[in-house]
C-alpha cells in the first residue's frame, strides 16, 4: 500500500481550471440569485444585523445624488422638492430656483468621508435616472469581487479547497444577505475590503516563492481600495492593519523587499486619502461658489475630515458601564460636554437633547451647529474617558473582558460559535499550523472596534476569524477523512 500526502493529494485534485472556473461561476450565480431575491423575499432584520450607528444615513445622502448625477455639483441640495429628474432638469432647477439650493441637508455633508456619495452610482447608471437611488447594487458588485479574489488568492496559494469552503460559509451567512443585499447601508462593505485585500495579498503571504513585482502590483492596488472605500467609512481603514500584517509576515519576503512595500502601502493609502479629499475639496469650492451666485443656502460652517474618535470612544463605554454616567446615546455625552464647553471656552452653547446645538451659522436656521466640528468637544470628552480609566483600572479591564466575551458568543449567526473558534485557534497553534494562525492574526484587527469601542447592538458582527478557524476546521476534518479511508485500502 502506497502512501499519499492527503493534503496534497485534497489540493492537487482541486487545482484544476476546471475546478476554478466552477466555484468562480457558483459565487456569481450565487451572489446574482440572492441579489435578485432581495427584491422579492423578506428578510428577518432581528437574526443578524448592526443597529450600533446610523452608518450611511440614506435619507439624507440621497438629497445630494440629484445634482452630483447630472451636474457633478457637491455638496449640493435642493428645499425644492418638484424636481425633473433629468441632466437639463437639474441645469433649470438651478437657473430657476436658485434661491433653494442648499449645501448640507442635516448634518451629512459636513462630516467628511465624500466618496460615499458615488456609491449610489452603479444603481444610477443601470437604471439611467438618480431618481429613488439605491446602495444595494455598489454592496453587491463590491462583495462579489471580494468573494471571487478571496477564492482566486487561495486557489494561487494552492489552497482551492479551503477558498470554497470559506466563501460558502460567507454566503450562508444572515448578516451578509441583509447587510449586502437588502439594507440601504454600508455595513458590510469593511468586510467586502477585508476579502479583496486578503485575496490580493494571499500569495504574498502564504507561497515560499513571491515574485516581488506582482506583490509591488498588489500592495498597490490594495491600498488604493483601501484609500478609496476608508473615504466612504472610515472605520474600514482598519482593514489597512490587516494589509500591513500580511506584508510583515510573508514566508518569503526578505527584510529590505518588505521594508519596501510597507512604505509603498504607506505612501498609496495616504495618497489616495489625499487626492480624494482634494477632489471633493475642489468641487466645495466650485459648489460654494455657485450657490452663492444664484442667491441660495452658502454653508460657511465648519467641516471635518471624517468619524471623530473620542465620542464613540465616551458613548461606548455604555455598553457595561454603570458606574460613571456613560451610555450609547449621543446626547449623553452632549448633555455631559455642554456646561464645561460653555464653562472653560465660554462658547455659550444652547442644548435642549437633539443630536446638535440650538445654535445655528446662518440666520435662516438651516444649518445648525453639530458637536462633532467642535474641537473642543473632543478634547472634554476625551478628558473624562482618560481620567476614569487612569483612576478606575479595573473598572475598565472589566468592561473589556465583558466585551471579549461579546465578541466570543455573538459573533456568528450560532451563538457561541466564537469559543469554539477560540479553542480551534489554540489548536492550530499546538499544531504548529503557521498559515492558519498568521491568517486568524490577520483578521483580527476587524474586531478592534467591538473589543476598543463598543460592543453592542451587532457590532461584533465586523468580526471574520471566525469564519477563518471554521473553514480551517472544516479543510482539516476532510483531511482527517480522506487520511482514514487512504489507510484503509
Amino acid at each position: 500500500m502506497s502512501y499519499h500526502n492527503p493534503a496534497s493529494t485534497i489540493n492537487q485534485t482541486f487545482l484544476t481550471r476546471k475546478f476554478y472556473r466552477s466555484v468562480m461561476i457558483g459565487i456569481f450565480l450565487s451572489v446574482a440569485i440572492l441579489y435578485t431575491l432581495s427584491f422579492f423575499v423578506p428578510f428577518n432584520s432581528q437574526l443578524q444585523t448592526r443597529k450600533d450607528a446610523s452608518g450611511f444615513e440614506h435619507h439624507y445622502a440621497s438629497k445630494f445624488f440629484y445634482f452630483y448625477y447630472y451636474t457633478g455639483f457637491f455638496p449640493l441640495a435642493t428645499l425644492d422638492t418638484q424636481l425633473n429628474y433629468s441632466s437639463l432638469g437639474a441645469k433649470n432647477e438651478i437657473a430657476m430656483h436658485g434661491k433653494d439650493l442648499i449645501m448640507e441637508y442635516k448634518h451629512w455633508s459636513r462630516l467628511g468621508e465624500h466618496a460615499r456619495i458615488g456609491c449610489y452610482m452603479p444603481d444610477a447608471v443601470v437604471k439611467g435616472t438618480a431618481q429613488n437611488p439605491s446602495l444595494k447594487l455598489f454592496n453587491t458588485l463590491f462583495f462579489l469581487l471580494g468573494l471571487c479574489l478571496l477564492f482566486h488568492g487561495f486557489y494561487v496559494s494552492k489552497h482551492p479547497l479551503i477558498g470554497l469552503i470559506l466563501c460558502s460559509l460567507i454566503l450562508i451567512t444572515p448578516y451578509f444577505h441583509y447587510e449586502v443585499f437588502r439594507n440601504e447601508n454600508i455595513f458590510a462593505l469593511q468586510a467586502s475590503v477585508f476579502f479583496i485585500v486578503m485575496g490580493l495579498l494571499l500569495p504574498t503571504l502564504l507561497n515560499p516563492a513571491t515574485n516581488l513585482g506582482k506583490s509591488i502590483l498588489m500592495v498597490v492596488i490594495a491600498s488604493l481600495v483601501l484609500a478609496f472605500c476608508s473615504e466612504i467609512r472610515n472605520e474600514i481603514s482598519i482593514v489597512f492593519a490587516c494589509l500591513l500584517m500580511m506584508i510583515l509576515w510573508s514566508s518569503s519576503l526578505g527584510g529590505i523587499s518588505k521594508s519596501m512595500l510597507l512604505l509603498l502601502a504607506i505612501l498609496f493609502f495616504a495618497g489616495g486619502k489625499k487626492l480624494i479629499q482634494r477632489h471633493f475639496d475642489v468641487k466645495y469650492e466650485k459648489t460654494k461658489q455657485l450657490v452663492a451666485s444664484k442667491a441660495g443656502h452658502v454653508y460657511n460652517g465648519q467641516k471635518i475630515a471624517g468619524h471623530k474618535l473620542w465620542h464613540p470612544i465616551f458613548c461606548g463605554l455604555g455598553d457595561y458601564d454603570q458606574q460613571f454616567g456613560y451610555a450609547w446615546n449621543d446626547t449623553v455625552a452632549y448633555a455631559y460636554a455642554v456646561p464645561i464647553l460653555n464653562e472653560r471656552y465660554q462658547m455659550h452653547l444652547n442644548y435642549s437633547g437633539k443630536l446638535y446645538t440650538d445654535n445655528y451659522y446662518d440666520s435662516a436656521h438651516l444649518y445648525y451647529i453639530k458637536f462633532d466640528e467642535i474641537p473642543q468637544y473632543e478634547s472634554v470628552v476625551k478628558e473624562k474617558v482618560l481620567n476614569d480609566i487612569q483612576h478606575h483600572p479595573m473598572w475598565y479591564l472589566k468592561i473589556l473582558g465583558q466585551r471579549f466575551l461579546k465578541i466570543c458568543s455573538t459573533t456568528l449567526p450560532i451563538p457561541f460559535m466564537g469559543f469554539v473558534a477560540l479553542l480551534g485557534f489554540i489548536f492550530f497553534i499546538y499544531q504548529k499550523k503557521s498559515s492558519y494562525v498568521k491568517l486568524i492574526l490577520v483578521s483580527l484587527p476587524l474586531s478592534a472596534t467591538s473589543l476598543l469601542i463598543y460592543s453592542g447592538k451587532g457590532a461584533t458582527y465586523n468580526a471574520m476569524f471566525g469564519y477563518l478557524v471554521l473553514a480551517f476546521l472544516l479543510y482539516e476534518l476532510i483531511q482527517f477523512y480522506t487520511k482514514k479511508r487512504s489507510c484503509n485500502q
